[in-house]
C-alpha cells in the first residue's frame, strides 16, 4: 500500500496488475510505501480520510499472467484446464480474493487495459504537472505479446469465466476484448 499525505490519496495495489509500474512512479512523486507491497489497510488502520485507488484487470489476461510468472516458456504452450482448476484453488491471492480483493476499499478502479491514460489524468487530478512516465516494469517476456485470446482453449476459457464472473459482470470484462500490450 501507498500513501501521499499531502493529497490524502492511497494506492492498493495487486498482483499482476501493474501495480510495480505505478509503484516505482508514486514514489517518485511524493508517496511512501505503507507494510508490504501487496498488503490492504490493516485492522485498526483507518484511511477514510483518503482517496483510494486500485487495478484491476482482465481475469483471462490476469490468469494467463500469472501462468507466465510461474512456469515460463519451458513448459506446455498455454495453460490447461487442470493447471487453471488446481491455480484458482490453491493460490493464496486468488483465495484471498486479491485479483479484485481491494475493489472493495477503493474509491475508484484504474483497468489494467487504461492503465497510460487513467496515470495521466490522475497526475493532472491531482495538479501533479511534472511526473515521471509510467514504465512496464515485470512485462512477461514469454508471452510474444500475442492476444491472451490465443493461449485458451474453450474448456479453460469457461472455467474461468465461471470461476471470475461475479468480478466479470461488476467490471464489464469479457473474454473477447481487446487489451492493450
Amino acid at each position: 500500500m501507498y500513501v501521499h499525505d499531502e493529497l490524502k490519496v492511497c494506492f492498493l495495489a495487486s498482483p499482476r496488475t501493474g501495480s510495480r509500474s505505478w509503484r516505482d512512479c508514486l514514489l517518485k512523486i511524493g508517496f511512501r510505501a505503507v507494510g508490504a507491497h501487496h498488503i490492504g489497510p490493516r485492522e485498526g488502520m483507518s484511511i477514510r480520510t483518503y482517496t483510494t485507488f486500485s487495478i484491476v484487470r482482465n481475469p483471462w489476461d490476469t490468469i494467463l499472467s500469472w501462468w507466465f510468472y510461474r512456469h515460463g516458456p519451458q513448459y506446455e504452450p498455454r495453460p490447461s484446464l487442470d493447471w487453471a482448476a488446481r491455480f484458482v484453488s490453491t493460490n493464496a491471492h486468488i483465495q484471498a480474493g486479491a485479483l479484485w480483493y481491494h475493489r472493495r476499499f477503493s474509491d475508484f478502479i484504474v483497468k489494467f487495459e487504461d492503465m497510460e491514460s487513467e496515470y495521466k489524468a490522475l497526475m493532472g487530478r491531482w495538479g501533479i504537472d511534472s511526473y515521471p512516465p509510467l514504465p512496464h516494469v515485470g512485462r512477461s517476456l514469454d508471452r510474444h505479446r500475442r492476444p491472451y485470446q490465443e493461449y485458451y482453449d474453450h474448456d479453460v476459457r469457461r472455467f474461468i469465466g465461471w470461476a471470475f464472473e461475479r468480478e466479470t459482470l461488476k467490471l464489464g470484462y469479457k473474454f473477447d476484448e481487446a487489451v492493450s500490450p
